[in-house]
């Protein structure tokens, strides 16, 4: 007879394994704090989270709760960061997602439709969003100036990272310091502290909307306290102190669980005195995510390996691994998690294309990892006009200081419906004789193809570069710029260390130490934020000027078979396609009308970009639009464009996210290493044939749709993928989408289901490469 072992997991509530607490941590042992989860009792101590009250008992946390209270509907929807009190009951919600990385503190409130709400105003001096050691210290030369000074802090104890860091400040423990400060602030009469409070919204320069929880922590509810209290903050100026946010490494698997970031783990660790794991592995991409580390040797327990995507590890890195006896793999990857709903090993090799590269498998029970950390910040109110909502309330505001372009008013002129986009008023379409925006966008987008159409492309993002360090600085950034020649340009993808895809970037080589960038408006902090870091990083000042200059051009995009008779048309000393190649600019001057010409497409067929600065934009826009009646010119607004870069299969911002990585988006060749996971995530495009199979009308796709195997199965679980940009193709009369597919390339010209979060509408699509068009129609893209 078969022997069968005794199996124990580690379930939504199920067996409890072996104590994950340990000593140390800022929790208070002698105040223990009995609770419910999922009907089963537990305990954990006053300073816990719901999550480390569970994980310290081998509990696996599940996306959201909900908090119940005695003779109640469930009170909230909250996220596992709840800190915990007396009798707290609570379940597991379930909706077929689970967290994909624990957060630090963020907070996700769903108050019900009969929840009160309490709208308070305030204005202060100074505003400070976060609590850390540079939100404190602010806080405290504020106030010392005599200044009115609001602090807000989500989580519900002040301090930030002071709760788990081991950095000491001004030659003082950071509990200490912590401590210090706080009782300075706590008796100054213009100092207000606001725990449990997240700032959710900026509206202008001066007013911030912020949603205090003042129930969400009493066993009982207090018939005298609101359940929510939105907060209108009007601050004469408002410091963000947030604190940071780990990025994380894109590899097969990384949605089980025990996979957290570092600044979470470090905080289980630190403060709330639980273990991640009994056998735990570092991956990072950066020298701090070593912290973790250091704070678990302190405590007398050993990572079993440190894995370093770095190329170049310093030397103070392999010191520490040294001494401590840490196994360190420099410049490695993770290939994949393995294990059955949490991770119980780890595959990875060597980065790049070394002939003796192999796998290693490492036993472990949770990975930590880091690719690299970017600030957060106060999300912007991007609605002019419009009625804010916030948790199931509103209020009209009109909302100032958002940014037009040069082109504004001939928009204006020209009846274009606007909508914000970043910041941004831009013109979403362009409708005539009532049409609404959907019809026109797609009379439009079929202009690009079959006419000529017009766009304005003044709020893309531009930074230009001048200094003989600027080539090495790009090159540091993105790759590939020393063969890009004067008067060329090239797409390009900026990436984590990691390799994951932070933002696409269309290189300009002006000189040959000169230079400019575009981006997509969402992009251009990103790229910023990233190029300063390396220009900071630098141990001498590089010899470079960066200086964005999105205000200073004013540009259109002209689309179509049609575009290269326009310009011949208005203007006559532009360059056409026998000296001017695809992928190449030119600068003249035509009637002191100043014109950057570039003849490029990245969404539609032949195209062209025409730039000029922004007061003259105008001029450029009604000298087109004039030439432009015997062409029978189309002005397109966003809405087309978005349509446009679909069908043409481009990525955008939900594609590009952080953890897709140039191979995976069909930019680079496989690698080495994708070669041998095959189920990574890759772009893909798809095409609704429902209407085919069934002869009723294409029901429409929509972004989120959750992608399943066409077997006929129930569609339920995590799916096999998402659908991240959707659209109606006018060109190709159907609905078409891109996606996220694991194994994607292997799948083209399968059918495949897309199917709504509720199940309720199920769609069948089928795969085929990005560009849903055939490549010879986009021209010179």
């Amino acid at each position: 007879m078969a022997r069968i072992w005794p199996i124990k997991f580690r379930t939504l509530g199920g067996e409890i394994s072996p104590d994950y607490r340990i000593n140390g941590g800022a929790i208070d042992r002698s105040r223990p704090v009995p609770f419910r989860f999922n009907g089963r009792g537990y305990r954990g101590f006053a300073g816990d989270t719901l999550a480390s009250a569970l994980l310290a008992q081998g509990v696996e946390v599940p996306e959201n709760v909900s908090l119940l209270r005695a003779g109640e509907k469930p009170a909230a929807t909250l996220t596992a960061a709840q800190e915990l009190f007396d009798d707290l009951t609570a379940r597991h919600r379930t909706n077929g997602h689970f967290r994909r990385f624990l957060p630090g503190y963020a907070p996700s409130v769903e108050t019900g439709s009969d929840a009160e709400v309490e709208h308070v105003y305030d204005k202060a001096d100074c505003l400070i969003v976060g609590s850390g050691p540079t939100g404190l210290a602010t806080a405290l030369q504020r106030a010392e100036a005599g200044l009115d000074v609001i602090v807000v802090e989500r989580d519900f104890e002040f301090g930030g990272s002071l709760l788990y860091d081991d950095q000491w400040i001004d030659g003082r423990a950071p509990g200490d310091w912590r401590r210090a400060v706080l009782d300075r602030l706590l008796v100054m009469p213009k100092v207000r502290l606001l725990n449990r409070t997240t700032a959710l919204l900026r509206e202008g320069e001066t007013l911030v909307h912020a949603e205090e929880r003042p129930q969400q922590h009493l066993t009982m509810r207090d018939p005298h306290l609101p359940d929510l209290r939105i907060r209108h903050i009007q601050a004469r100026e408002t410091v963000s102190a947030a604190g940071i946010d780990d990025q994380i490494f894109p590899f097969e698997n990384n949605r089980l669980h025990g996979i957290f970031k570092l600044e979470y783990a470090l905080s289980l660790v630190n403060r709330h005195a639980v273990l991640p794991g009994h056998r735990l592995a570092l991956y990072v991409g950066h020298t701090d995510g070593y912290r973790l580390a250091a704070s678990l040797l302190a405590r007398g327990l050993r990572p079993v390996a440190i894995i370093d995507a770095r190329a170049e590890v310093p030397d103070v890195c392999h010191r520490f691994a040294r001494q401590a006896g840490i196994p360190l793999y420099p410049h490695h990857r993770v290939i994949r998690a393995q294990g059955f709903r949490r991770v119980r090993r780890v595959v990875i090799g060597k980065a790049g294309q070394d002939p003796v590269n192999r796998d290693i498998h490492l036993d472990c029970d949770s990975l930590v990892q880091s690719a690299g950390v970017i600030p957060r910040t106060v999300p912007e109110l991007l609605e002019e006009g419009s009625v804010l909502s916030v948790t199931g309330r509103t209020r009209g505001e009109t909302l100032p200081h958002l940014r037009r372009g040069p082109l504004f008013e001939a928009q204006t002129r020209a009846a274009a419906v606007h909508r914000t986009i970043h910041g941004w008023r831009l013109a979403a379409a362009y409708p005539i004789k009532g049409e609404k925006v959907r019809a026109a966008s797609h009379r439009e987008a079929l202009a690009a193809w079959t006419g000529v159409a017009m766009s304005d492309l003044s709020h893309l993002g531009k930074i230009d570069l001048q200094g003989p360090d600027a080539l090495a600085l790009l090159e540091r950034a993105f790759g590939g710029w020393a063969s890009l020649k004067t008067g060329r340009m090239r797409p390009f993808l900026l990436t984590e260390d990691g390799g994951g895809a932070l933002a696409s970037v269309l290189g300009w080589r002006l000189a040959p130490h000169h230079f400019m960038l575009t981006m997509a408006a969402g992009s251009l902090a990103t790229v910023r934020t990233r190029l300063e870091r390396l220009v900071a990083a630098e141990e001498v000042a590089p010899r470079l000027k960066m200086t964005e200059v999105t205000d200073e051009w004013g540009g259109v995009a002209l689309m179509g078979p049609k575009a290269e008779a326009l310009l011949a048309g208005s203007l006559p000393m532009s360059v056409m396609s026998e000296n001017l190649p695809p992928m190449a600019f030119r600068d003249f001057s035509q009637d002191d009308l100043p014109v950057r010409l570039a003849r490029i497409s990245l969404s539609a067929g032949a195209g062209f970009e025409i730039y000029t600065r922004a007061g003259y934009a105008d001029i450029l826009w009604n000298l087109l639009l004039e030439k432009g009646k015997a062409q029978g010119l189309t002005l397109a607004g966003t809405v087309a464009r978005e349509i446009l870069r679909i069908e043409a299969g481009r990525p955008g911002e939900r594609e590009i996210n952080g953890r897709t990585t140039a191979a995976d988006l069909g930019l680079a060749p496989p690698d080495r290493l994708e070669g041998r996971h095959k189920s990574r995530l890759q772009l893909v495009g798809l095409k609704s044939v429902s209407h085919e199979v069934e002869g009723k009308p294409a029901p429409p796709l929509s972004v989120g749709m959750t992608l399943y195997e066409g077997d006929g199965t129930e569609p339920t679980g995590p799916g096999i993928g998402e659908i991240t940009s959707a659209c109606y193709s006018p060109a190709h009369d159907r609905e078409i989408a891109l996606a996220l597919l694991s194994d994607g390339r292997a799948r083209v010209g399968t059918l495949i289901r897309a199917a709504t979060a509720d199940g309720r509408k199920v769609i069948d699509v089928k795969v085929q490469p990005p560009c849903v068009l055939p490549r010879k129609e986009i021209g010179h893209a």
